[in-house]
């Protein structure tokens, strides 16, 4: 088994997991639905539950094509340090498969938060309480924090052939 495979497949889980959720709450959904919440997390902005369900299937599909391809870009276009090193012939492919891994994680960090804010949008509309989106700038602050951190481990990975490249 590939050394990153939890990672594709968690990813792949979240994708068919929030298809289903969409479908799943489309016809318990009233016609018309909150789809946009302002700064104190209370409802501003309505549509129809057709474009809203639509919608975050699109989202779903984009996001799960969009990282799963994004790592086939031609090395010319991968911005990370010492890219020569690393694209090098003889490690190429295990680079690709590092990079597949760190993209997978900040899929999965994405995935959940997506989820996380439909699970809220769906339920808030199943309820008359008007009562808003309360964490919504937490679950913000979580995924930038877990983006963040992801992009720094990122760097520090690839940055740390440097001092063996020079002890060649």
């Amino acid at each position: 088994m590939e050394r990153y495979q939890w990672a594709k497949t968690i990813f792949f889980i979240l994708f068919i997991i929030g298809i289903i959720h969409s479908v799943y709450y489309y016809p318990r959904l009233p016609e018309q639905v909150a789809i946009h919440f302002g700064a104190d997390g209370r409802p501003d902005g309505w549509g129809s539950r057709e474009f809203f369900v639509t919608f975050n299937i699109v989202l779903y599909v984009f996001i799960y094509f969009l990282f799963r391809f994004i790592r086939k870009v031609p090395k010319e276009f991968v911005n990370m340090p010492h890219r020569a090193y690393w694209f090098a012939p003889e490690r190429e492919e295990q680079t690709r498969k590092d990079l597949g891994f760190f993209l997978d994680l900040i899929g999965i960090f994405t995935l959940i938060l997506i989820l996380y804010l439909d699970e809220k949008i769906y339920n808030l509309n199943l309820q008359s309480t008007g009562q808003g989106m309360p964490y919504f700038f937490i679950a913000i602050v979580l995924y930038m924090a877990l983006v963040t951190g992801s992009v720094i481990w990122f760097y520090v990975y690839f940055n740390r052939i440097k001092s063996d490249k020079n002890s060649e």
